[in-house]
């Protein structure tokens, strides 16, 4: 319908409105850059004091917290900033609390500690409009925290010359909260006393006084803080300043006191650094002795003092040689020198730490240097305060490049001699590093021996910067073995896709696989020595004994012992001392069917059910740790088993008949009612409980607290699952009935396979889940009447979670979510209510620490480890929470975090990739990497070409492993010195001999005054080992004026590149199907653009052609020519374009960061111009565009309403972004939502003034800006509890506050009411647009139609407007 209206318009030589108006864009950002400015230790941000910290992106912001296990925790994010974030820093409200706790940070786990309310906020500075931003985090649910945010303008200065002259670019506050300092590059500086006794929920008027601009001496600003003063001079703040005056470095001191009125800064300049040719790099104010700093600089590392007296006092200076590795005791001495070849010759040093664990009267400072070499400083006033001692060693190499990002924070916990030092990698993963102090001899001096070495617990991912982007097909077999079912996913025949980038740098360049879910990292593997499989897991703690620790401060400590049983066909086996020296002893010779121990029993009693006995054992906390009580034979063989935990209650079955009995308090086993035989065979038997409040807060209580209600689910082969309440009197009772067939599928796979169960808010419904042979999950939302023992199925959902039999598992801390087992690979369901009564579903990424690429096979049989059955008094179980898992590996140990967020799987390659291809024809993974090599004292780039195959598991992949390690691999080709490599593809030579596949290589010739261009012909075979390789004799070259940029094959024999400026052809005219024989083409120009040509794309018979300074120009292909067709009207600096399936569809980027859609006609028209319909801006210029298809099953491939999805657009600094093309219904339906969001605070950080009207949230249509979704604003109203109270009350409350009269009221309630009208109009007409839409077959119609039938609550107009955003936000990872 779109489509045919646009046609006509151009037919008739112009673009109307109407036409314009059938399309809008949805933006999403999908991926955060990974790139990390600061990280900031905040431990009172939230209440209590927690290891926080805050990591600063350009546009973003992560807050994490450090937990006792040495991981990285998910706090809160933010991501709606609407300007690019300058500067970032902490500042304490508290006066009085600051200074208190600035000698040491104290015990966060004390009784006093853990009531501290919230006094830290964050401090930014923003460049557009120049502004300081304060925001602070409060609660809003359990497990998510929201920001709020005031800001205050920064005066209005005269615009200088170029950015420097901005405010805002260095930010530095005060120690002891009385003032902050914000200044540009040049010599602006403006100084903002601190009202430092507010709450942190007060506007930044509040908390901002009076304001003094002065400026600085210098001419530029290089590093600026303020520096430590003793108590006596509270009073006054030195602000320091060090940059550069008359082309040397120069360091200047600014004193002020904000208290008083009247008092203007006072400004001397203090001392010039001896070396004209220092840059300063890092400046440190020392705390423990006041008015000293540390200035570390590109030559020199030097300490001053005597900054409040007449005369500054240089004490300590000595250089530091960094061009050559020496071996002495010079001071910093580098042995960690394997990585330096690939950085310039002096490695730079780029950010300093200090430790928050109180040291005495001795600071601990650490340095980082661009190479990822760490190093410790300690210094110490004399006791007569004349003198500094300063000791130095080497603490270790972080393995990775080191910018700005760098942080020291305290890790408390059971080993609280260690502590953390966190860091972002430039360009290159950066992570959390484990480290312990020094001993200390009499004289303080730092033993070097006692140092332990740095050792990572956990990983900071980084993926930029992305260059290129290639999208890798993968088989789908669900079309194959689900055809007769149109509503699901599994109908789409088309292959899914992955998508790929190019990473790092050298020595820590990679390809990347971007994935998105939660990630489940991995902590061990047990390798068991056994010919058998395992089939089943459980796992049991004992306290062994209590110890005292042997680190400060000394306490008395439990030591449990986790003990795994292992089923296997032929006998079970108990391993014991899991992570040091496993020892597996047997069990019994027979295999386990159900294993549980009995909560409140003592002793410790445990129920082991076996195929035909029953065996009661008890726990012992010395070996053998089970010992058999009593067994009990059965009298027919035993296939499935389930106990109760609680009553003792076991259930058991043989063939279709079922079993009940129970163990009692005395251990006596009792038999209950008969139980009648069911219809079919049972294959799945599982114990469901209905748990209680005190239940539902998280595990710890569970284990004392009684459930609700105890019921059995029985699955029958026949597909029927009956659901019974267990009573002790009257044994099974029938409760429900349900049917999980369905009609068009294979009856023998649609059988249950695992069922559970999970609560909800509500105490009178809770969901079941049945898992399926056949991969799917059925959910049955069931009400329940306690009192009439009356349960009906109010809802129920599909949800198609792989290929294979679901093994569902139960998260104790989260009774909403599950982990469903599916096929070899896991995904988690979370019931968290965001997306109404459907759940949340992610993928569980299994990782390796550095070893991303790590593949740990087929997984199945998780299984959570749990807490200690007994109270101890001060329990210490470091793997509570954690599962364990059946891998290729043996048995293998992870800690799930459930928190969704970017996963990425490396291969690494060498040098930096610049380019990546993945070629049908070969089905093969090209890389172009640029290899810095040395010959002598010279220093040169090389272009290669490498193939990556990544089907390989980490063991067999040479491109995996450790990122200490420099990667070897083989090129297949390696281009003549002086070449770079600028674009790679490749090409298919159809011809009547049959086909020849090429891959083709664009280069730029350096070795020639003026810049020429080389495009290269490669024929590529395999050897007998399976490696790619390039005859050089088989390669054929062709030189061109310009360089050549990009290359793209047309048909049969047509290849389009672009040489500069030109638009060339070359035409191969010579037989080339055999292997030896060369390429000859004939070549020419087809047209001269103004600018460089930088993207060929190709939907024949139209060439889309994107250049550096004209945009997006059209041909089309007719009378064996390529003729112009349409062009851009605007010229914009284009970067990429993507021309979609929908016909003559196109989606191009400029460097403006912005993105547009072109519809253009079939037929020329008179005006060769074309506008574009939409325009979207976005934080990042999009470097490239690709079209993948959802990875996942339950994924929703197709949704009325969305013409076009799952496009991604790919950043330098690693932004992902998603689109999606909208028609004009939905379009206006989710401008509507969008608008309303913008007038919330709590959504936006930085709201819009709106009329309350209805109108005034209506989306303008002006012209193709207007036609923009941005779907991060959509996003933060799903991100709650609960969003269908939260866009309930966003309805009512725009223009409310508590200050509004009644008669404002009035008005308000009336404008409202207008709103849900508008919103209920605009609902109805997407309906009725799908319903004019269904009277064609359409899958997508009928899809999104049930999912709209499923939004049952008590408004249905806010319910089906919030599935609508969900569906439209959905993500293709």
């Amino acid at each position: 319908m779109a489509r045919t209206n646009s046609a006509a318009s151009n037919a008739n030589g112009s673009n109307t409105s109407s036409q314009i108006s059938r399309f809008g864009v949805l933006s999403k950002t999908e991926f955060q850059s990974p790139d990390v400015r600061f990280i900031l230790p905040a431990r009172r941000i939230r209440k209590g004091q927690r290891n926080d910290v805050i990591l600063v992106c350009e546009n973003a912001l992560f807050v994490k917290e450090i937990l006792d296990n040495r991981r990285l925790s998910h706090v809160a994010e933010e991501t709606n900033f609407d300007s690019r974030i300058l500067a970032a820093s902490v500042l304490t409200l508290d006066r009085q609390t600051n200074e208190n706790t600035s000698k040491g940070s104290g015990d966060p786990n004390s009784p006093s500690s853990s009531s501290i309310q919230p006094d830290q906020v964050l401090v930014m500075s923003f460049v557009s409009p120049p502004r300081i931003s304060f925001l602070a985090f409060a609660k809003c649910s359990e497990k998510a925290h929201r920001c709020r945010m005031s800001t205050e303008a920064l005066p209005s200065l005269p615009r200088g010359e170029n950015i420097l002259d901005d405010l805002g670019q260095l930010l530095a506050i005060d120690p002891y909260s009385r003032a902050l300092a914000v200044a540009s590059r040049s010599n602006r500086v403006y100084l903002l006393q601190v009202i430092s006794n507010k709450d942190i929920n007060s506007p930044a008027k509040d908390i901002i006084g009076r304001g003094r601009y002065i400026t600085s001496q210098l001419t530029d600003i290089s590093k600026m803080d303020f520096l430590y003063t003793s108590r006596k001079q509270t009073e006054t703040v030195y602000l320091l300043l060090v940059g550069h005056r008359n082309k040397k470095c120069h360091m200047e001191l600014i004193s002020w006191r904000p208290g008083e009125d009247h008092d203007q800064p006072d400004s001397c300049e203090l001392i010039n650094l001896s070396n004209d040719h220092d840059i300063p790099m890092i400046l440190a104010p020392l705390e423990k002795v006041p008015g000293a700093f540390l200035l570390a600089c590109n030559r020199s590392i030097a300490i001053y003092d005597g900054c409040f007296r007449a005369n500054v006092r240089h004490l300590f200076r000595k250089a530091v040689h960094q061009s050559a590795v020496r071996e002495d005791k010079e001071l910093f001495n580098v042995r960690h020198s394997q990585q330096r070849s690939t950085l310039q010759e002096a490695c730079l040093w780029k950010s300093w730490a200090r430790a928050l664990r109180d040291h005495g009267d001795v600071e601990w400072i650490y340095l980082a240097r661009q190479d990822g070499v760490v190093c410790y400083l300690t210094i110490e006033l004399s006791l007569t305060g004349e003198e500094i001692y300063a000791k130095s060693g080497d603490a270790g190499q972080l393995g990775g490049h080191v910018d700005h990002a760098f942080a020291y924070v305290v890790s408390y916990g059971p080993d609280a001699a260690y502590d953390a030092l966190l860091f972002s990698g430039d360009l290159c993963d950066g992570g959390l590093f484990q480290i312990g102090f020094p001993k200390t001899k009499a004289d303080n001096e730092p033993a070097r021996m006692d140092v332990m070495s740095l050792g990572k617990t956990d990983v900071l991912y980084n993926w930029s910067p992305i260059i290129d982007a290639a999208v890798l097909p993968t088989s789908s077999p669900m079309s194959a073995l689900y055809p007769n079912d149109p509503s699901s996913s599994r109908s789409d025949s088309v292959a899914k896709k992955r998508i790929f980038t190019t990473s790092g740098k050298d020595p820590y360049g990679s390809i990347t696989e971007l994935r998105y879910g939660c990630e489940m990292s991995l902590d061990q593997n047990i390798a068991i020595d056994d010919d058998a499989t395992p089939t089943k897991l459980w796992v049991f703690k004992v306290h062994v004994r209590r110890e005292q620790t042997t680190h400060e401060p000394a306490r008395q400590v439990d030591i449990v012992e986790t003990l795994l049983v292992i089923s296997m066909p032929t006998r079970t086996s108990i391993l014991s001392d899991i992570y040091h020296s496993p020892q597996m002893d047997v069990l019994c010779e027979n295999e386990t069917l159900a294993m549980q121990e009995l909560l409140n029993r003592q002793p410790r009693t445990m129920i082991q059910v076996k195929a035909n006995a029953l065996s009661i054992l008890h726990i012992r906390k010395h070996r053998p740790n089970l010992v058999e009580s009593s067994t009990y034979e059965l009298p027919s063989k035993i296939s499935h088993a389930a106990v109760d935990q609680y009553n003792g209650f076991i259930l058991m079955s043989s063939r279709n008949r079922l079993m009940l009995k129970q163990l009692t308090a005395g251990n006596e086993l009792h038999e209950t009612a008969d139980v009648p035989e069911c219809e079919a065979d049972i294959t799945t038997i599982s114990i469901l409980s209905l748990e209680s409040d005190s239940m539902s807060s998280g595990f710890d209580n569970a284990r004392l607290a009684e459930p609700r209600a105890m019921h059995a689910a029985v699955g029958l082969a026949s597909g029927v699952v009956y659901v019974f309440e267990l009573d002790p009197k009257d044994g099974l009772v029938e409760v429900l009935k349900f049917d999980a067939t369905q009609p068009g599928m294979d009856q023998s796979i649609s059988i249950p396979e695992s069922i559970d169960m999970i609560t909800s808010s509500a105490c009178s419904e809770w969901t079941m889940l049945c898992g399926m042979r056949d991969g799917r999950v059925h959910a049955l939302r069931v009400h329940h009447n306690d009192q009439e023992r009356s349960y009906h199925v109010v809802d129920t959902i599909t949800i198609s979670v792989g290929l294979g039999p679901v093994e569902l598992t139960r998260i104790f801390q989260n009774p909403s979510a599950v982990i469903a087992q599916c096929g070899g690979s896991a995904v988690y369901l979370n019931y968290d209510g965001r997306n109404l009564y459907e759940p949340t579903i992610m993928p569980i990424w299994i990782t390796n620490g550095d070893q991303r690429s790590f593949s740990p096979g087929s997984v199945g049989s998780f299984l959570q480890i749990p807490e200690l059955q007994v109270e101890y008094p001060s329990k210490e179980h470091k793997d509570t929470g954690k599962f364990l898992f059946l891998s290729s590996e043996g048995i293998s140990i992870g800690l799930l975090e459930e928190h969704a967020k970017p996963a990425p799987r490396q291969f690494r390659v060498p040098g930096t990739p610049t380019r990546i291809l993945y070629s049908m024809p070969f089905k093969c993974v090209f890389v172009a990497s640029r290899i810095v090599k040395h010959k002598g004292t010279d220093r040169f780039n090389i272009s290669a070409l490498y193939s990556v195959d990544i089907h390989d598991s980490a063991e067999d992949s040479p491109g995996n492993g450790n990122h200490h390690n420099k990667v070897e691999m083989s090129p297949v080709y390696v281009m003549d010195n002086g070449l770079d490599l600028l674009s790679l593809s490749d090409f298919v030579c159809r011809e009547d001999s049959g086909k020849s596949y090429f891959v083709v290589l664009g280069a730029r010739d350096n070795r020639r005054r003026k810049e020429k261009g080389v495009l290269h012909f490669l024929k590529v075979k395999k050897d007998e080992d399976g490696d790619f390789e390039v005859d050089p004799a088989r390669v054929k070259k062709y030189e061109e004026n310009h360089p050549v940029l990009t290359t793209c094959g047309y048909d049969r024999n047509i290849l389009l590149y672009g040489s500069g400026p030109n638009l060339m052809q070359a035409t191969i005219s010579t037989a080339i199907s055999r292997y030896d024989s060369l390429p000859e083409c004939e070549r020419r120009k087809l047209h001269t653009f103004n600018s460089d040509v930088v993207q060929i794309s190709v939907t024949r018979p139209f060439v889309y052609i994107s250049t550096t300074e004209h945009s997006l120009s059209v041909f089309r292909y007719g009378d064996n020519e390529f003729k112009p067709f349409t062009h851009d009207d605007t010229a914009r600096p284009s970067l990429c374009n993507l021309p979609l399936q929908t016909a003559n569809f196109v989606l191009f980027t400029d460097n403006h960061q912005k993105l547009a859609g072109m519809y253009h006609g079939s037929e020329p028209t008179i005006r060769s111009i074309t506008k574009p319909v939409f325009e979207a801006k976005l934080h990042r210029p999009v470097r490239t565009l690709r079209k993948i298809n959802s990875q996942q099953p339950w994924k929703m491939k197709q949704v009325e309403g969305i013409i076009e999805r799952d496009i991604i657009g790919t950043a330098t600094d690693g932004s992902l972004f998603a689109f999606s093309i909208l028609t004009e219904r939905l379009w206006r339906l989710l401008g509507f939502i969008q608008n309303l969001c913008k007038a919330d605070p709590s959504i936006c950080t930085v709201t819009k003034p709106i009329s309350g009207q209805a109108s005034g949230f209506e989306p303008a249509s002006k012209g193709p800006k207007d036609f923009h979704v941005d779907g991060d604003i959509l996003k933060r109203l799903l991100d709650v509890s609960n969003p269908y109270d939260n866009f309930k009350q966003l309805l009512s409350n725009v223009g409310r506050s508590e200050h509004t009269s009644n008669q404002a009221n009035g008005e308000l309630d009336r404008m409202a009411d207008d709103r849900r009208r508008r919103l209920t109009e605009l609902v109805n007409d997407y309906q009725d647009d799908t319903n004019k839409a269904g009277n064609e077959p359409n899958d997508a119609t009928e899809i999104t139609r049930r999912r709209l039938e499923r939004t049952m609550a008590e408004d249905d107009t806010i319910s089906k407007a919030l599935q609508l955003v969900y569906l439209a936000l959905e993500s293709p990872f």
